[in-house]
């Protein structure tokens, strides 16, 4: 069984050994198809919101009662955030509403450069996926949207980057895109190294300065910061079987990111650069989930069910053997050369 306790007490004394340094902490949670990545993730953030709510009742603090944004600082930040990026042309812009969002071209080019499309407050931050895993990162959030979303700390799947399967029928060979879907190349990995690219810059920015004698979450509170603009993260809906916008937010007020994901320690394409930037920020705590496969394969071949993927448990099994336990070998194999890698058994 997973010790949450235990993880949640790791994560609290990682952050607070790196308050002075980063706005920020990163925690990487990496494993194979079916163990449990997710549920993992989800009971960490839960876990480490309720010691925060309870803070926050004992001293009346809250992560909403911030001094209003001065838009000329946040405008600044958000410059350093997206520095370099160029803005969609007009023929680009002209290709996305011609074709429902996306770029037909682009669908497997890894090397395209993210654009970004601004408008008056907020900028939309595009990959080869174009719309459906698309960013975006907003200068002012309204009062309800920032109640119903900060979080202390939040979930971050990879899901969300997903390809469509608009996309997935652009693609040279459709068929065995849409049979090898979860792999690496049927995500829109240019605009997931985006988002690690902006949350690294997040990382190292530094908090307000606050009084020494108060506990961790009352200075997490006292020291946030205002003109850190909220990023908006795609989700995926299973239901769907497509990703959906704006299902995740990272605001101003979130100090602690629990990215989960098969391909965050990736050595090939675009994955290849996520863990180096994330390193470079000297915040991050990295966790891999070690499982046997024949327990993955009755789990992943359960959901392949539930999700109506397929119509018996047994053919969910044989799709895990022609797609998720290939996806398995190449996760297990990325965590090598991983540094203090901390292993979580699942089974």
């Amino acid at each position: 069984m997973v010790d949450i306790k235990y993880i949640t007490d790791e994560i609290l004394n990682f952050y607070e050994n790196k308050f002075q340094t980063n706005y920020r902490i990163c925690v990487l949670i990496v494993g194979p198809p079916g163990s449990g990545k997710s549920t993992i993730a989800n009971k960490l953030r839960d876990n480490i919101n309720k010691k925060y709510s309870q803070t926050e009742k004992e001293h009346a603090l809250s992560l909403h009662t911030q001094p209003k944004k001065d838009s000329r600082k946040t405008q600044s930040v958000l410059n350093y955030m997206l520095e370099g990026m160029e803005e969609a042309s007009d023929d680009l812009k002209q290709t996305l509403n011609e074709n429902k969002g996306i770029f037909p071209f682009l669908v497997e080019d890894y090397s395209f450069k993210p654009k970004k499309i601004t408008s008056v407050n907020n900028t939309m931050v595009l990959g080869r996926g174009g719309t459906p895993n698309a960013m975006k990162l907003v200068l002012s959030p309204s009062e309800e949207t920032c109640k119903k979303l900060q979080k202390f700390a939040e979930v971050i799947p990879m899901d969300g980057f997903h390809l469509s399967r608009h996309c997935l029928d652009q693609v040279a060979d459709p068929v065995q895109a849409y049979k090898r879907r979860g792999s690496p190349q049927t995500f829109d990995s240019n605009n997931f190294l985006q988002l690690i690219k902006i949350i690294k810059k997040t990382m190292t920015l530094r908090p307000n300065n606050v009084k020494e004698n108060l506990n961790i979450f009352e200075k997490a509170i006292q020291s946030s910061r205002e003109d850190i603009p909220s990023i908006y993260i795609p989700g995926f809906d299973h239901s769907l079987k497509d990703p959906t916008q704006n299902a995740y937010c990272i605001s101003n007020s979130t100090r602690i990111i629990i990215l989960e994901g098969l391909y965050l320690f990736h050595k090939d394409e675009n994955w290849k650069s996520i863990y180096p930037i994330l390193k470079e920020s000297d915040a991050i705590i990295s966790y891999y989930i070690d499982i046997d496969l024949n327990v993955t394969e009755l789990r992943v071949a359960k959901r392949h069910l539930e999700s109506g993927l397929v119509n018996t448990v047994e053919e969910g099994k044989e799709k895990f053997c022609a797609n998720d336990r290939l996806n398995a070998l190449l996760v297990e194999k990325s965590k090598e050369g991983i540094e203090n890698l901390k292993i979580i058994r699942n089974d």
